[in-house]
């Protein structure tokens, strides 16, 4: 195992086997803040809603929601300014160790939408309830494990500069599903009873 080869792992990282010193590689020690906290969120909106005519609703909400203490990870062994390009061993605080990534509750999101939907309740056969969300999700990290980039930062040292569109961000969605219960022999109990539902979904 690994704590049976000599000068793989030592403490505070003096050596590396003859194994990884003659390839130049280095440890990738793992922090985590021993006062991490249980992240949470607050969530509120506010809504209001027209009988238009007959059978037909319109709700108009705004939604908002703000994580707070979120968790997520960073490289503490590097230098300000110092982009994820530059793997060499000079350009590290410590020479001796490579990515030191730090996991903690340094990360938070929020989210703001305007929801706008219509509904008829189902009568004399159709129903229908059309939405259409404009909405903003930002944040600085979404996932530290998505792939794409994960605890990348652009700056360690400022980590509000990635502030912006989450990657799940969805400016535009419009939804609409559609009930029709087919007029033909609804009263029969063997051939009877059809009907047709459709579901149309966009989003940018």
């Amino acid at each position: 195992g690994m704590f049976g080869t000599p000068g793989l792992y030592t403490v505070p990282f003096t050596s590396t086997s003859m194994f990884a010193s003659g390839y130049s590689a280095v440890p990738n020690p793992r922090h985590m803040d021993q006062n991490m906290v249980t992240p949470y969120y607050e969530q509120y909106h506010l809504g209001v809603e027209w009988a238009l005519f007959k059978d037909y609703v319109l709700e108009v909400n705004y939604i908002g929601t703000m994580g707070h203490k979120l968790v997520g990870y960073y490289d503490i062994n590097t230098f300000d300014g110092r982009t994820a390009g530059h793997g060499y061993k000079s350009t590290r605080i410590n020479t001796n160790i490579g990515a030191d990534n730090y996991r903690n509750n340094a990360f938070s999101s929020n989210y703001h939408a305007m929801q706008a939907t219509v509904r008829k309740n189902f009568a004399a056969g159709f129903g229908i309830n059309a939405s259409y969300t404009y909405s903003k999700a930002l944040d600085e990290m979404s996932d530290v494990f998505n792939g794409r980039g994960g605890g990348r930062l652009t700056d360690t040292m400022n980590i509000h500069a990635d502030y912006g569109p989450a990657d799940f961000n969805m400016t535009h969605r419009f939804m609409t599903n559609l009930s029709y219960e087919l007029p033909f022999m609804k009263g029969n109990r063997w051939i009877g009873g059809w009907q047709i539902n459709t579901i149309f979904d966009i989003q940018s």
